[in-house]
């Protein structure tokens, strides 16, 4: 367990995850950038497991 909590302070994963969705600009609900925001947020998560 202390491994993987400490794993997930080296990790640069959400900080890189975070700057993928500002260089995304605008994500006004139903505009395409949602969209692609959503996208890049659910294959984020499932290369996380």
């Amino acid at each position: 367990m202390t491994a993987w909590i400490g794993s997930v302070f080296e990790s640069d994963v959400g900080w890189n995850h975070l700057e993928a969705l500002v260089d995304v600009g605008n994500r006004m609900a139903g505009s395409e950038d949602e969209r692609e925001a959503a996208e890049l947020t659910r294959d984020a998560l499932a290369d996380v497991g």
